[in-house]
This record gives structure tokens, C-alpha cells and sequence, in this order.
């Protein structure tokens, strides 16, 4: 692909994330009906990556495994850097959802505004899903007790989140930090998952921890 001839199709790619994420920030026109999805081929991408909302990140998978069901050795797409959901289009009303797919993440994912995932005036919840990816750090904080995070089949080293309901499935999480809010609701719903620990940071906060199937708890 190529940054300056590009021009985003498949025929004639971009070479970078970053140059697509800044084109979608431009146009500012992504919806939670019209979101844009952003095809990231094999190989290995250097850099921060910024995320717009209602944007989708999918890359790409080994030929081998593309249709036998999520193998996360499959992953032929990797980011050396992080990457972290913009707030919405520059108007600091907050961050709407999109997805993670198929993707190696060397550092952090964390939401923008200091973890926050806002949820804009007057939208719906937010929901936001990572699927099939490896990351290193997940560090979210949704600003609304409905917000929907979905984990399934992905290893995380460590997940930091807080606010929201967190549904994790079928993944491997080395260990996870429940930050609580005393007017709002942090619950983690995991099951079918190989979890090293789980930890508390405020014990007078307003958390739940479910296991609507038990996973295999770990101790580190």
C-alpha cells in the first residue's frame, strides 16, 4: 500500500492505520448505523494508532485458520504501539462504540480522556467488542452503567476496567482490575475463561463479579 497513492480500496490500499483513522476523523461522518471498517492486511504496523468512533479494526489472519473458527496463534496482524478510542470527532462529547478484530496489540488499548468511553448526549449505550486479539493492556472506563464491553476469545495480560457491564468470553486474561464508582455499576460477566486474579480497588465501591459459567481461576 501507499500513504500518497492510495486510495483506501482494496485494489489500491493505504499503507498505514494511522492515514485511515486520520481520514475517518476527517469526514467525522461515521454513525452507529454507518460505521466504517478498516481492513489492516499482514504484517507489522509501528506506531500509536488513534481510533475514531464507530469505527471497526480488523485484520487479518493466517490463510490456514481464516475459516476454522478463532485460533489466536492465527493472528497475522500486529500493532508495535497503542492504540486508544478517540473522543467523538473533536466536539468532547465522548467516544460512541466500534470493534477490534484479529489483532496483535504490543501495548495499551485504552479508551481517550484518561480511559473514559463516553457515551455522547442523547445516544444510545455504548457497546464495544474485541475479538480474536492478543493485547497487552485493556484500560477502559465507561461513563455509563449500561455500556456493554465483549471479550471473547482473546488473551489479555492485563484488564483495567470500570462502569459498564464486561462480558468475557472464552479468553484468557492474566489478570483483571475492577475499579468501582459508588453511583455506578461495574460488573464483569466471565465464563468459559482461564483467569489469573482479580482485584478490587475500592472495596466501598459499587462492583460485582459474576461467573455465569466458573472459569478456571489461577493464582499469580
Amino acid at each position: 500500500g501507499s500513504d500518497s497513492t492510495g486510495n483506501g480500496t482494496f485494489r489500491n490500499p493505504y499503507a498505514t492505520p494511522q492515514l485511515a483513522a486520520g481520514l475517518i476523523w476527517g469526514n467525522a461522518d461515521a454513525t452507529a448505523a454507518w460505521p466504517y471498517t478498516v481492513i489492516i492486511g499482514p504484517g507489522e504496523y509501528v506506531g500509536n494508532v488513534p481510533m475514531p468512533s464507530n469505527t471497526f479494526f480488523i485484520g487479518s489472519t493466517q490463510a490456514n485458520h481464516a475459516t476454522t473458527g478463532s485460533d489466536l496463534l492465527s493472528i497475522a496482524t500486529t500493532i508495535t504501539g497503542n492504540v486508544w478510542l478517540m473522543s467523538d470527532y473533536g466536539t468532547g462529547t465522548g467516544t460512541r462504540g466500534g470493534g477490534l478484530s484479529n489483532l496483535a496489540i504490543s501495548g495499551f488499548f485504552e479508551g481517550a480522556n484518561d480511559r473514559d468511553v463516553r457515551v455522547p448526549a442523547g445516544a444510545n449505550d455504548i457497546e464495544f467488542s474485541i475479538h480474536n486479539c492478543k493485547i497487552q493492556t485493556v484500560s477502559i472506563a465507561f461513563r455509563d452503567a449500561e455500556s456493554i464491553l465483549h471479550i471473547k476469545e482473546s488473551n489479555i495480560s492485563t484488564l483495567a476496567i470500570s462502569t459498564g457491564v464486561y462480558q468475557i468470553n472464552g479468553s484468557q486474561i492474566g489478570a483483571i482490575d475492577l475499579v468501582g464508582d459508588a453511583t455506578v455499576t461495574t460488573t464483569a460477566e466471565i465464563f468459559n475463561s482461564v483467569i489469573g486474579s482479580v482485584t478490587y480497588e475500592s472495596l466501598a465501591a459499587n462492583v460485582s463479579y459474576k461467573q455465569l459459567t466458573s472459569p478456571t481461576l489461577n493464582t499469580m
